[in-house]
């Protein structure tokens, strides 16, 4: 019937497009495992001396500050390497692969970057949860 033999046609298109939206979030939530880890380390390294500061008198919203600002460089130049590269593919593969540039896709790049940048947020302010919620004496502790 007509119906099956669209399902045919269709069904390469519908495999591919799934594995690659399974492969993509796999991706991305291991990177963000990945994120958190490097970030929560380097939180650990530095307890005794975000305990320090909280002891003298610095706010929470200082400390988040702080550390925002120290993780914002990598992440910075994680998305403009990431940017460049897209350009560089679109420049030299462009004509091979017919890749155009649209509107379309200047939408998912935004907000794949915005959702890179997010995760990054997180990964930096969750380790620091734990330092922050807790009394000062245990990060003076450690």
């Amino acid at each position: 019937s007509l119906q099956q033999i669209k399902d045919r046609i269709v069904f390469a298109d519908f495999v591919t497009t799934v594995s690659t939206s399974v492969l993509a979030i796999l991706t991305f939530v291991l990177a963000a495992i990945g994120l958190y880890g490097i970030f929560s380390f380097g939180l650990q390294v530095r307890t005794i001396e975000l305990g320090t500061r909280l002891a003298i008198g610095a706010r929470r919203k200082d400390i988040v500050r702080l550390i925002w600002r120290e993780n914002i460089k990598s992440i910075a130049i994680g998305v403009l390497v990431s940017l460049v590269s897209v350009a560089l593919i679109f420049a030299v593969l462009g004509n091979y692969f017919e890749l155009q540039a649209e509107v379309g896709n200047a939408i998912t790049y935004t907000l794949a970057i915005g959702l890179v940048v997010l995760v990054s947020w997180l990964s930096c302010v969750l380790p620091l949860l734990k330092v922050l919620n807790r009394p000062v004496i245990y990060s003076l502790r450690t």
